[in-house]
């Protein structure tokens, strides 16, 4: 069967992004805005059944008809929480580490001012505190969470250092988690139609605005690359790609609204 790929690549430039539930006009969900150049793909794949017919040896102008339209925007996403992590991997599991008090557990102040960089916390008591246990430093102004992993005598120590300075007598008390975001991969083959989202694409041009939609758009990101910035995730390069084939032809893959003239 012949297929005609035509891909055209553009830079789009920096842009807006927002997503939605599919074919409905709710409104939109802010993703924020990309941290570089959009590249958009668009192509087609033509189909010309001349090919396939018995006894017919050349092509028949007129008969090639589209049989797949695709489009694909590739850009970096900013800051994203687990939720919207999993939007750039479609099934991953995200679950959020309570940050609440334990009941009956550790609760003590500190013995001496602590620096940025520490790793090591002299407390005033450690009953109750064990090693696994989370806590939480200065319950006040300037809140760190970390994870027990040694206890000698009455100082705690933890694997990361911390990132703010505490005073001495500041409030340590045991909580359920550290309030990250843990994201584990997803073991879904196919991925359910919940999956999927209306993209929006909102970028300036020299005169005015102009949106790119992407309709029922999933990612199609093979190689996730993730940029960090101290504890936060500053962004993940990801592929929002969308593809209609054969009779679900009649809503198109994409649609831009250009400004006008």
């Amino acid at each position: 069967m012949p297929t005609s790929i035509d891909v055209t690549k553009y830079i789009v430039g920096a842009a807006e992004v927002y997503y939605r539930a599919t074919d409905v006009l709710t409104p939109w969900t802010s993703v924020g805005a990309t941290l570089d150049d959009v590249v958009a793909r668009i192509g087609r794949t033509l189909f010309n059944p001349s090919d396939t017919i018995n006894g017919i040896d050349e092509m028949i102008a007129g008969l090639d008809y589209q049989r797949a339209g695709q489009a694909e925007f590739e850009f970096t996403l900013p800051e994203m929480s687990g939720p919207k992590l999993a939007l750039a991997i479609p099934g991953a599991v995200t679950t959020t580490r309570a940050t609440t008090t334990t009941g009956g557990g550790g609760s003590s102040t500190t013995t001496a001012a602590t620096v940025v960089g520490a790793t090591t916390v002299p407390f005033t008591a450690v009953t109750n505190f064990t090693v696994g246990d989370y806590f939480k430093i200065d319950t006040t102004t300037a809140t760190e969470y970390r994870r027990i992993t040694a206890i000698s005598a009455l100082n705690v120590s933890f694997r990361d250092p911390l990132l703010q300075a505490h005073a001495s007598g500041v409030a340590v008390v045991e909580v359920d988690g550290d309030g990250k975001t843990v994201v584990t991969a997803s073991t879904v083959r196919r991925q359910p139609l919940t999956a999927y989202y209306d993209w929006a694409l909102v970028a300036q041009s020299p005169a005015d605005y102009y949106e790119i939609i992407i309709h029922r758009g999933i990612s199609t990101t093979e190689n996730v690359e993730f940029t960090f910035g101290d504890e936060t995730l500053a962004g993940i390069r990801v592929t929002i790609g969308a593809r209609k084939s054969g009779t679900d032809l009649t809503l198109p893959a994409w649609e831009i609204y250009a400004p006008a003239a």
